[in-house]
């Protein structure tokens, strides 16, 4: 699965974290305050922002 870029038009990436499953956990234990963005980052070897991405995705809305 890609998400195309709104900063660059026709350009596509892929998942940071190709699993659905593994990034809905990710936005679920950033979610539910288990895990902290920056802590939730390292452990899955991501950015912050790919973090706040995928929670945003998840649950919408900045958290």
């Amino acid at each position: 699965m890609t998400t195309t870029s709104r900063g660059l038009e026709c350009r596509a990436f892929g998942h940071k974290i190709p699993n659905a499953e593994v990034r809905r956990h990710v936005a679920v234990l950033v979610a539910s305050g288990q895990r902290f963005v920056p802590e939730a980052a390292a452990r899955y070897g991501i950015s912050t922002a790919t973090v706040r991405r995928y929670t945003a995705a998840e649950f919408g809305g900045d958290r």
